[in-house]
């Protein structure tokens, strides 16, 4: 290699969340390895204690870092020292849009744009998040964790100029099978226009690498790929859940095409734009289908002398043309990625995903009534909605179209009137808690959601709160909680829930060996793994690491039957057309109880007196559960802090 052409050890690390001791004692020992360039924070820095930050920033070069440490912007706003030091380096009002010094070698990058090192390594970023009803609004500058359109334009608006590194705070949306924290097509949308040769995120809150994907110029020939990695928060309890990542770097200015365009073994095809070609597909297949079913209504014996066609009184031409016309229109959306996004990716080229929605957390494959707007077919002249005899859009579009509601007498509706009151002791804002109707033993929790959501996703912060505090609550019995969900998405399953059992800790294994031989006795092909912090705290982490190493399982979008127990997360798939024994949970823990016509009839375990009581114990303890600051849940009790990060070295990748 020539003397001139430099070659650069870049370190990336995920959220800090103000453990910056830890932080300072692993990058030492890094960097007495590798003597790095330089480090991007690609999470939150910062964390509350004020009086630590400020000490961070006050102290001495000697105490601080000996090169040049770059955030981002995150989801938190920055300190108010930093927001004002922000604040005083720009020129108008705003951000700065470059790096601006806020201690000796630590940088804080803008909210989006471009640096370019002494060394000739381009890199470019987009700190915040993704905000789709503050994404077409004015800058403000007390908004630096969310960026706008108007930020964005500068750096999509460059197509095919490669950079040598992205740093995103949110990840691209589609970049993984299953969904990640953070997603946001906005980022996608700067993948395919820049074509970075490594990407790191950190929003996504957990380790995820995927192999090298292809890019293309504008003429369709092979670039170099793009590598993506998604970044853990420093200091959790699975070594697997890497929070440093190292690259070896030649920067684009000082490399050859010949050498930066050789494609990897295992490259693989660009997600985001088998994505959009995906959904292509789907939006033709489904109009075909409807072109076929509207052919077929329009057909009549020949003594028909007209077609009701949805307008009475129109001869079979017009009729038929009108039902032709509505085939063409943008088709029902469906859950699956793929015809969920198809009406958006109408008329619009594969390059620019910006408009791809978030993949839902409900079953793949699903039609629903969602109808997207689209400028796939124009409304025909004089076409009026015979449903609410307004012009201006499809009938499928109609803002009066009866929807499906829930039934009136809804059992867990907060304002049903047949929802056993006297059994919940706690509310919070998505989720709330009551002691199970008939519980299997004392203190048997329900946990479901306060509205109509298809799956615990937007309930989740809750859930995760009650959970804390009942491990809590159980431990000074002497118990442990057994927690199982029979969760199916889209099926009109109104309130999802979670139900949490108390067993003693010495019978803990015996209910993970009873469940696991209730479904080999059904024939189910289920899955057993370690929870990776052994408790039901990390359950969300697990399934998402599980479900990265094979596809094929651990996915929460879809019908299925999961359990924490004994350290293990039980999880089984459910197909479509097997009726999943909803009772076998209880049998299997009534069983190990000593009690296991409890398991069999709800109705004969307690009064509601007991009830009633269990109830009360429950609300009077968890006083004493305090929530943690920012919980949402009334009574819950926080999480427990993770255990130490332990220290490896950080991944190097040579490029």
């Amino acid at each position: 290699m020539p003397a001139d052409v430099p070659f650069l050890k870049l370190l990336f690390v995920g959220p800090i969340n103000g453990d910056y001791d830890k932080f300072r004692d692993r990058f030492r020992k890094l960097f007495a390895a590798n003597r790095f360039n330089y480090v991007f924070v690609t999470g939150q820095f910062f964390g509350t204690d004020a009086e630590a930050t400020n000490k961070l920033l006050d102290q001495s070069p000697n105490l601080n870092f000996p090169i040049p440490v770059y955030l981002l912007p995150t989801e938190t706003p920055f300190p108010p020292r930093v927001q004002q030091a922000l604040l005083k380096a720009s020129a108008d009002g705003t951000l700065a849009k470059g790096p601006v010094k806020i201690a000796h070698n630590i940088y804080v990058l803008g909210t989006t744009g471009e640096w370019v090192s002494p060394e000739g390594l381009r890199v470019a970023f987009v700190g915040g998040t993704f905000d789709p009803t503050r994404y077409e609004a004015a800058l403000d500058a007390n908004e630096p964790h969310t960026y706008h359109a108007s930020q964005l334009a500068a750096l999509t608006r460059v197509k095919h100029t490669p950079v040598d590194v992205l740093v995103t705070y949110d990840v691209p949306q589609y970049m993984a099978a299953h969904a990640l924290d953070g997603e946001s097509p906005v980022i996608a949308d700067v993948v395919l226009a820049r074509q970075p040769r490594y990407h790191l995120a950190g929003g996504a809150r957990v380790y995820y690498e995927r192999a090298p994907f292809r890019n293309a110029d504008a003429r369709g020939n092979a670039l170099h790929p793009t590598k993506f990695v998604a970044l853990a928060p420093l200091g959790g309890a699975d070594p697997k859940q890497r929070a440093f990542y190292g690259v070896n770097i030649i920067p684009i200015k000082h490399n050859s095409p010949g050498k930066l365009n050789v494609q990897p073994k295992d490259v693989t095809a660009n997600p985001i734009v088998a994505a959009a070609e995906a959904v292509e597909r789907e939006l033709a297949a489904l109009r075909e289908r409807q072109l076929k079913l509207a052919t077929k209504r329009t057909r009549s014996p020949a003594d028909d002398g007209a077609v009701d066609a949805g307008g009475e009184g129109l001869d079979q031409p017009r009729a038929a043309k009108r039902v032709r016309d509505e085939a063409l229109a943008p088709a029902p959306a469906s859950d699956s990625i793929m015809a969920e996004a198809a009406a958006s990716m109408a008329g619009k080229d594969k390059r620019g995903i910006a408009a791809l929605p978030k993949r839902p957390d409900t079953a793949p494959g699903v039609l629903t009534d969602k109808v997207r707007d689209s400028t796939a077919k124009p409304l025909p002249d004089g076409y009026v909605c015979r449903i609410c005899n307004v012009p201006g859009h499809w009938v499928r579009a109609c803002p009066n179209k009866i929807k499906a509601a829930p039934p009136a007498d809804c059992w867990f509706c907060l304002h049903s009137p047949g929802l056993a009151q006297h059994c919940i002791f706690s509310i919070g804002d998505k989720a709330y808690a009551a002691v199970a109707r008939g519980p299997l033993v004392p203190h048997h929790v329900l946990v479901a959601t306060v509205e109509h959501p298809d799956s615990l996703f937007d309930a989740r912060d809750d859930v995760r709160a009650y959970l804390a505090g009942l491990r809590k609550f159980y431990a000074e019995r002497d118990m442990v909680p057994v927690v199982f969900q029979i969760a199916r998405p889209g099926l009109h399953v109104y309130h999802p829930h979670v139900q949490i059992v108390p067993v003693p800790v010495a019978q803990e294994s015996a209910v993970l060996d009873g469940i696991v031989a209730a479904l080999e006795n059904q024939g189910y092909a289920f899955t057993v793994l370690n929870l990776i912090d052994g408790t039901e705290a990390s359950e969300e982490t697990t399934m998402r690491a599980a479900h990265s190493a094979n596809r094929d399982r651990c996915s929460w979008r879809v019908s299925h039957f999961r359990m924490c127990v004994a350290g293990k997360l039980v999880y089984f798939a459910i197909p479509r057309d097997v009726k999943f024994p909803a009772g076998m949970p209880r049998q299997v823990i009534g069983a190990v109880l000593g009690e296991p016509e409890r398991g069999l009839d709800w109705k004969s375990c307690v009064d509601e007196v007991k009830e009633t009581q269990y109830a009360t114990e429950l609300r009077e303890a968890f006083i004493a559960f305090k929530p943690a600051a920012g919980a949402k849940v009334e009574a819950a009790a926080a999480e427990p802090a993770a255990p130490a990060d332990p220290v490896d070295d950080a991944g190097m990748a040579e490029a």
